[in-house]
């Protein structure tokens, strides 16, 4: 059993990251940390003893999609953490830059999206300290140091690289609304049925939860305001990461 020492809050006062122990230990897709030495903390969500959820956008490789989700959360008032993939910033500097105005943080979601869990240990290091480099240079101010890997994909490789480019926390998630599931009909009712869908996965967060949605294409904005209203009704604090 390792011992921990607190580092810094990662989603609001929910979650704190810590260096900890001789050793990382076996990493999991449904585990809640894992511990490791001299490397960030991996998660899925905050503390279950806090009534706070962190709102996560993906991707953002769709900027209509981005301009409507960013107008939401602006509007409900509510935090929200932006992974957008590293080369899709690139692509168009003057619309992040215009992005940033807000004031929304952002984190890596590697640069290339593709799996890590793929890749070695210095070409993991080589695009997470790229993706930084750019977005920072683009958007005009540190990213936040936390990584969500593409996929959620995540080994001890992964995370010994996130340390050694300079990641505190891989952050994964405990609920995801599915927006990336395919929508095979395209009728009125077929597309209010997968609305209510998302929306039904995005209410199903409890205490300290990290909710995942993607920034691709026209149907998340369509369910985000009633789940923002949803975790407001219940007493919701929203967070994000590294706030």
């Amino acid at each position: 059993m390792f011992s921990s020492l607190p580092i810094r809050a990662a989603l609001g006062l929910a979650l704190a990251f810590a260096l900890v122990g001789p050793a990382l230990t076996a990493v999991t897709g449904t585990g809640d940390v894992v511990e490791a030495s001299g490397v960030p903390t991996f998660a899925t969500h905050g503390s279950r003893a806090t009534k706070t959820i962190a709102i996560t956008i993906d991707d953002c490789d769709n900027e209509t999609a981005v301009t409507a989700l960013l107008k939401i959360v602006r509007d409900a008032h509510v935090n929200a953490t932006w992974f957008c993939i590293g080369k899709v910033v690139a692509a168009d500097p003057a619309f992040w830059k215009n992005w940033a105005l807000a004031g929304y943080p952002m984190a890596n979601h590697t640069y290339y999206h593709t799996s890590l869990t793929a890749k070695s240990y210095s070409a993991i290091v080589a695009e997470l300290k790229l993706d930084n480099s750019v977005v920072t240079r683009i958007i005009g101010r540190p990213m936040l140091p936390v990584l969500r890997p593409m996929g959620g994909n995540v080994n001890s490789t992964v995370i010994a690289a996130a340390g050694a480019a300079g990641e505190k926390l891989v952050l994964n998630w405990d609920v995801s609304i599915c927006d990336t599931s395919v929508l095979t009909q395209h009728t009125v009712a077929a597309i209010a049925r997968y609305v209510a869908q998302l929306t039904l996965n995005g209410e199903r967060g409890t205490n300290g939860s990290v909710i995942l949605m993607h920034a691709k294409g026209p149907y998340t904005q369509q369910a985000l305001p009633a789940i923002l209203a949803n975790y407001q009704a219940r007493g919701y604090q929203f967070v994000t990461a590294g706030q």
